[in-house]
């Protein structure tokens, strides 16, 4: 008997930006036991160039490793079988073409999945294994291409973020010769957290909170033409979020959003160069 066939086998696949994974596991009354798990290191997103194009080499790295896949899942139906693919999936402006390829490699479907929903089975996964108590927990996955924040106390998360900050995008970004104790101090990213107020303990992650600001009306006005909603629907989601005030006073720097698109672009073109100065002295 061809046990591969059998309901109780699952497999799943993961597309990551640095390694693709695929875990086979065994249904045992609702627990899985895992029988075989393989890795390859692919470095997908080392395969972007600056136009955020794929490169013919890594297509072929990804799509031997998927063959590969294929080979072992040989003999799987498609409901025993989940793939997903995360952040340079998402952002490779040229991945349309190389994904019918992709799934025609390792013959099932390939789900291209948000950052949060990777955030999601991320802490899916933490909060099976790791035995909390019912304590708050905060979970980080430092992945290839993006890095996942997670809060949670119960088997569903409160709270989750996804950052486009990578091991191997950075890496290639500021250490693509031999790493430097002035590379090292001249890197800095910068992450988007619209809730850092609200949500105090992100605050510690971070050396530096810059706070991007406009008078109320103008942000209203600019609200309700990007989103299409009423003026009445932007206050009340306003009205839900912490004031100016509040924001102002964890802010250590301010970029005054008041302006033209170039006068916003030269704002933040002599905050970087500020950056720099500041960390490379660090």
């Amino acid at each position: 008997m061809n046990t591969h066939n059998a309901p109780q086998m699952l497999a799943s696949v993961d597309l990551g930006s640095n390694s693709f994974r695929l875990q086979i596991c065994q249904n045992n009354n609702g627990q899985p036991q895992v029988v075989e798990n393989i890795k390859q290191m692919v470095r997908f997103a080392g395969g972007l160039d600056a136009n955020k194009n794929l490169s013919e080499e890594s297509q072929e790295r990804a799509l031997e490793c998927l063959a590969q896949f294929g080979e072992r899942l040989r003999g799987f139906a498609p409901e025993q079988v989940r793939a997903v693919a995360t952040n340079t999936f998402r952002v490779a402006k040229n991945i349309a073409q190389f994904l019918p390829k992709a799934e025609a490699a390792l013959g099932f479907p390939i789900e291209v999945i948000a950052g949060r929903e990777e955030a999601r089975l991320i802490y899916t996964g933490v909060i099976h294994t790791y035995p909390n108590h019912g304590q708050k927990l905060l979970v980080i996955d430092i992945g290839g291409g993006s890095t996942e924040f997670i809060l949670g106390s119960q088997l569903q998360p409160t709270h989750t973020e996804s950052l486009p900050l990578g091991c191997v995008t950075y890496s290639l970004r500021f250490f693509q010769n031999k790493i430097s104790q002035k590379d090292f101090q001249a890197a800095y990213g910068v992450v988007e957290i619209p809730t850092l107020v609200e949500h105090p303990i992100f605050q510690s992650l971070v050396k530096r909170i810059l706070l991007v600001t406009c008078p109320e009306p103008i942000r209203v006005q600019r609200v309700m033409a990007r989103n299409g909603l009423t003026e009445a629907a932007v206050r009340a989601i306003m009205a839900t979020q912490a004031s100016d005030e509040a924001r102002l006073r964890v802010a250590d720097d301010v970029i005054a959003n008041t302006g033209s698109l170039q006068d916003l672009r030269q704002a933040v073109e002599r905050q970087h160069r500020a950056y720099l100065a500041l960390f490379q002295a660090a």
